[in-house]
């Protein structure tokens, strides 16, 4: 933690890595969390304190939600796990009839793109071909007149 000029600022972590929870529950849903809760084995808390002397923000985080998440999906029940497997369907059905007509425009739009980079690559190879044949040509029109010169310089023409 620093403090400097009335700012408080800090950070720190609390690794709980020997957790022991005893839980109970009153319902079928607060059972399932009050077995989830008793099954963790540890936490991690990280800390933020920032703002001035007597007027502290303070913020906490932690893993916990990942954690539940995971528990709580390895305590669900076969019954639960067939209505979320349907949830899930109904979930997948909504999204192909909202994306399926986009699906094919986005289908359409990646063959253009193919289409407009293989252009690309033969205009590519087809100015590169006739750069070297200008050059090329410009290379031997340069070599002849060479050529003439050491003609008429050897020969004396």
């Amino acid at each position: 933690m620093k403090v400097s000029a009335n700012q408080v600022s800090g950070d720190g972590v609390l690794n709980l890595a020997q957790l022991s929870m005893q839980a109970t529950g009153s319902n079928k849903m607060t059972n399932i969390i009050a077995k989830t809760l008793s099954q963790l084995t540890q936490l991690k808390l990280d800390s933020q304190v920032s703002g001035k002397v007597g007027d502290l923000d303070l913020s906490f985080s932690s893993d916990l939600n990942k954690q539940l998440g995971s528990a709580l999906i390895s305590n669900i029940s076969a019954d639960q796990q067939g209505k979320l497997d349907e949830l899930k369907v109904k979930l997948d059905a909504q999204m192909h009839s909202l994306l399926g007509d986009q699906q094919g425009q986005i289908n359409e739009w990646l063959e253009w793109e193919k289409l407009a980079d293989g252009n690309v690559s033969g205009l590519d190879t087809l100015l590169n071909e006739k750069l070297n044949s200008v050059v090329d040509d410009k290379k031997e029109a340069l070599k002849d007149k060479v050529k003439d010169k050491f003609k008429g310089k050897v020969f004396g023409s």
